[in-house]
């Protein structure tokens, strides 16, 4: 099923008009009708403003055989899926940093080292009667 299929099978089964459904979305009510008969997509903002109107996800008003699923905004599906992972009561460490203790040199590549202990080259000084 398309977006425009979608979004006039979901304003039938509220009962709304398309009127009734651009004020609740904050739109015109010909932009209703041009989304319905496909003439026009709606922007990314007004797409989730109909999903959030019709308690549906984003996927299902746009992928043709996504499942139906309640509308969830972006933190309350973070915080449910945190909420999974620790568990209330419990305290996490944290991620695991492995640090070097500070009295350590970091290792070095052998041509590093050399060039670390080799002495500096030394030219000939021109001698004053040239």
């Amino acid at each position: 099923m398309s977006l425009r299929e979608r979004v006039h099978a979901l304003r039938k089964e509220h009962g709304w008009s398309q009127g009734e459904l651009a004020e609740k979305v904050g739109a015109d009510p010909a932009q209703i009708s041009r989304y319905e008969n496909g003439r026009i997509t709606p922007s990314a903002d007004v797409v989730v403003r109909i999903a959030e109107v019709f308690d549906v996800s984003t996927d299902y008003l746009l992928v043709g055989d996504a499942p139906r699923r309640p509308f969830r905004r972006g933190d309350e599906a973070l915080g449910e899926r945190l909420s999974q992972v620790i568990k209330p009561g419990t305290v996490h460490p944290g991620p695991q940093l492995h640090r070097r203790p500070r009295h350590q040199d970091p290792p070095q590549s052998p041509r590093r080292r050399h060039q670390l202990t080799a002495r500096p080259h030394q030219h000939p000084q021109e001698s004053p009667d040239r």
